[in-house]
C-alpha cells in the first residue's frame, strides 16, 4: 500500500472511530464477538424475561425475581433482567391472546392457563401455591364504622369485590353462596364496587373508599397494620389455586422454564409462605377451578412446562 493509500486509511479510521464512538481494534486483537443472529444480542449481553403474574403475586415475585438474577449470577451465566406485568389474571390472559410478548404467566387460578394451553399458547400449568379468602377493614380509627363482623357490613357498610370475570370474583362469589342464604344476599347488596384485581380491591380500603373488601388472605399480610381481619366461617371459605406455566412463544424457553421452576421449588415456595401463601395445604374440593397437578418444570426446545 502506497504511503498516501495509507495516510487515507488513517484518516477514514479516525473520522469513523468520532462517528461511533468506538476506538479500533488494536493490531493483533481477537475479532469482536458477533451478535446472535436470532436474538440480535452479543454473548455478553443480558438475557431478558417479561414474566406475567396476577397482582397478588406482586410482592412475593418482586423478592423472587431478585433471588433468581442472583442464583444465575453465581453460575456464572449471562446476567439476567427481569421485567414484570402485575394485573388481574384475565388481564393478563387477554394481553397473551393478542400478541403481548410475555415469556412466565402466573395466574391466580387454573382456569386462565388452562384456556391458554388449550389454544397452544402455554405449556402445561404447574401448581405453585393456594390462598383463602378473607374480609379486611380499615384498621379502626375514631369515627371509622368498626365493622367488627359479616352480619356488621351487611346492615350498614359499603363492600367492595372483584369483577365476575377476575379469579378473586369467582372465589367470592363461591364464598358468598356457601353462606347462610340471607347473609349472603345481604353482603351481595352491599356491593359499591368491582375492581379488576386484588390489589385494587384491597385499595379502596387503604383509601377510605370503602368500609370493607374481599380479598386473599395475602392481601391483607402485605397491608399489615393498615387493615384489620373479618375472618370468614371456615366452610365458607374458597381454597384458591395459584398456577405458573411457560409461554411457547417466548424467545427464553429455558431461562422461562428455570424461572418457573425456581418459584415453585424450595426457595420460590419459601418465599410465598413468608408472603402468607398456602404451600402445602390441599386444594379444596368445591373450588371453582379445578386443582393442577404440581410437577418439576424443566425446558424444552417449544418453551413448554413438561
Amino acid at each position: 500500500m502506497s504511503p498516501a493509500r495509507m495516510a487515507f486509511v488513517g484518516v477514514l479510521l479516525v473520522v469513523l472511530t468520532a462517528c461511533t464512538g468506538q476506538s479500533p481494534p488494536s493490531p493483533g486483537a481477537p475479532p469482536a464477538p458477533e451478535a446472535d443472529a436470532e436474538s440480535g444480542r452479543s454473548p455478553a449481553a443480558a438475557r431478558r424475561l417479561t414474566i406475567f403474574a396476577a397482582a397478588s403475586l406482586k410482592d412475593a415475585f418482586t423478592v423472587i425475581g431478585d433471588d433468581f438474577r442472583a442464583a444465575q449470577q453465581q453460575t456464572g451465566a449471562n446476567a439476567v433482567e427481569l421485567a414484570f406485568s402485575f394485573a388481574g389474571s384475565q388481564t393478563l390472559r387477554a394481553q397473551i391472546e393478542q400478541g403481548a410478548p410475555a415469556d412466565v404467566f402466573a395466574a391466580a387460578d387454573p382456569a386462565p392457563l388452562q384456556a391458554l394451553q388449550a389454544a397452544g399458547h402455554v405449556g402445561p400449568p404447574a401448581t405453585l401455591a393456594f390462598n383463602d379468602l378473607v374480609v379486611v377493614r380499615p384498621a379502626a380509627t375514631e369515627g371509622s364504622l368498626g365493622a367488627r363482623t359479616l352480619s356488621d357490613i351487611a346492615a350498614r357498610g359499603r363492600l367492595v369485590v372483584a369483577t365476575p370475570e377476575a379469579p378473586l370474583g369467582r372465589y367470592t362469589a363461591t364464598m358468598f353462596s356457601r353462606l347462610e342464604p340471607a347473609l349472603g344476599a345481604a353482603l351481595q347488596a352491599r356491593v359499591v364496587s368491582r375492581e379488576l384485581d386484588a390489589r385494587q380491591v384491597l385499595g379502596k380500603v387503604l383509601l377510605g373508599e370503602a368500609d370493607a373488601a374481599v380479598v386473599y388472605r395475602t392481601d391483607a399480610v402485605a397491608a399489615g397494620a393498615r387493615v384489620e381481619r373479618v375472618e370468614l366461617p371456615p366452610d365458607a371459605n374458597v381454597r384458591a389455586t395459584l398456577a405458573i406455566a411457560v409461554v411457547r412463544r417466548s424467545r427464553e424457553p429455558d431461562l422461562a422454564a428455570a424461572f418457573a421452576a425456581y418459584a415453585a421449588g424450595p426457595t420460590g415456595q419459601a418465599r410465598l409462605r413468608a408472603a402468607g401463601f398456602l404451600v402445602d395445604a390441599p386444594a379444596e374440593i368445591g373450588a371453582p377451578a379445578p386443582p393442577v397437578t404440581a410437577r418439576p418444570v424443566s425446558g424444552s426446545p417449544a418453551g413448554a412446562v413438561p
